[in-house]
């Protein structure tokens, strides 16, 4: 679902992700204690603020009339992924506004071995049809394949 809303324009980098190269990050230990983490390979990492996402997310769910997962079911989900998972940072800039987030191994996540999640801008936007097509656009060639 954040896939879709990144394609849809519903959630946008700067201001709710952003995917950065950094040497370092400060990662929280504790409520009160952070640890300087090291990005000793030059990896791509993914930094989300998961509470204004988590909005968006819920109400997706809830168009699509599926069930949703809590803030703090998700939290402790990303926890347990100690694959791509780095860490929750206490502030981060995005676009005008400092927040809370969380800090992923965007490579790892991209990796087409993986294919967790791809939140990045192509060169070219895909076009996206809200409708399937009718079956006389698709006998007349006027959708392309």
């Amino acid at each position: 679902i954040t896939q879709y809303l990144f394609e849809r324009g519903m959630i946008t980098e700067p201001n709710h992700l952003i995917i950065e190269t950094p040497r370092t990050v400060k990662i929280l230990e504790t409520s009160t204690k952070t640890k300087e983490h090291q990005n000793t390979n030059g990896k791509r990492y993914l930094f989300i603020r998961l509470k204004m996402i988590h909005q968006y997310y819920l109400a997706e769910c809830q168009r699509r009339g599926i069930e949703s997962i809590g803030e703090t079911t998700l939290r402790n989900y990303f926890k347990s992924r100690d694959m791509y998972y780095i860490g929750a940072m206490k502030s981060r800039r995005f676009g005008t506004a400092s927040s809370s987030c969380f800090v992923f191994d965007y490579d790892y996540m991209s990796h087409e071995d993986n294919s967790i999640v791809f939140l990045e801008k192509l060169a070219e936007p895909m076009p996206f049809e809200d409708t399937p097509p009718t079956q006389e656009q698709i006998d007349n060639n006027e959708i392309a394949f």
